[in-house]
């Protein structure tokens, strides 16, 4: 499978000289985004053979890259590579970008204006943690469509 990734150059000349790349969890951007990157690392656990433990490598595997003039890929005005790559595709777990926002933000991801509007009803825009275990584990639950694109597609939501 060909993905594209937007990498700092330093980070590709110790990727270079290493022989690999790999992710840090120093380079997430903010501390309150680690809940949901141990979410992410749990669903790799469970739908990639031999997932080692690691912070994932992000990258995008449809039309091309990104458009780098877009925000979220750098710091603005710093340099950033174009790196592109084969990797088999069963090391690879494919998500929605936008879906992914909602784990990232600790919301739910209702799939219907009626699903939606039942879950605000009853938790009120709660983050994760002030949530009772049940609700955290449906809302938690509900991010695993960030990896249905045919839901989210059928959805009137996303």
């Amino acid at each position: 499978m060909r993905l594209w990734t937007f990498r700092d150059p330093n980070e590709w000349r110790a990727a270079e000289k290493a022989g690999r790349l790999r992710a840090d969890g120093r380079r997430v951007m903010e501390r309150g985004f680690r809940p949901a990157y141990r979410w992410m690392m749990s669903q790799m656990r469970k739908r990639i053979v031999g997932y080692g433990g690691r912070f994932p490598l992000w990258a995008w595997a449809e039309k091309g890259p990104a458009d780098l003039r877009r925000a979220g890929h750098g710091t603005k005005g710093s340099e950033m590579l174009l790196v592109t790559c084969e990797v088999p595709a069963e090391r690879v777990l494919l998500s929605d970008f936008a879906a992914w926002h909602f784990a990232l933000n600790g919301w739910h991801l209702g799939l219907t204006e009626a699903e939606d509007a039942s879950w605000e009803r009853r938790w009120q825009h709660r983050k994760p943690d002030q949530l009772p275990p049940a609700a955290r584990r449906r809302m938690e639950r509900s991010w695993e469509r960030m990896f249905d694109f045919k839901a989210l597609a059928a959805s009137k939501v996303m």
